[in-house]
């Protein structure tokens, strides 16, 4: 091999452990973007809402418990997963 010739491998060897990770990083963005998705969703129905109703909403510890038992349950799903084989 010469300064020339380059190197003798092919240069998708070097990016092939990357993979995983490019699949990776495009799964945490699909599930970024639908979590933004479902706050603006959120907010949107909750300003439809009747202003007592929005009065409980905002004044109240409810959205607190809210996002506390989805966190705890996407935790959960989580770590009940398997890691993949091979």
């Amino acid at each position: 091999m010469t300064a020339v010739d380059g190197p003798t491998h092919e240069p998708a060897d070097d990016l092939a452990p990357l993979v995983p990770w490019r699949r990776a990083l495009r799964e945490v963005l699909v599930i970024a973007a639908l979590v933004v998705v479902a706050v603006l969703g959120a907010a949107m129905a909750t300003s439809a809402l009747p202003d007592d109703v929005q009065r409980v909403v905002f004044h109240t510890p409810l959205a607190i418990i809210l996002l506390l038992i989805v966190t705890a349950w996407i935790l959960w799903r989580i770590a009940g997963r398997r890691p993949p084989e091979g």
